[in-house]
């Protein structure tokens, strides 16, 4: 990361007053391995 992007995203912390990983969001991916809903070249039925 470069001093710029770290400059600014200081800035940004102490304006919104978190810390710099308040700012990440954990997004549920389910099961990586399980079976997609339809069976590939199917498409909808």
């Amino acid at each position: 990361m470069k001093s710029f992007d770290r400059d600014v995203l200081a800035r940004l912390c102490q304006y919104l007053k978190v810390k710099p990983g308040e700012l990440l969001v954990l997004v549920d991916q389910g099961d990586l391995f399980d079976q997609p809903e339809y069976p590939s070249g199917g498409g909808k039925p």
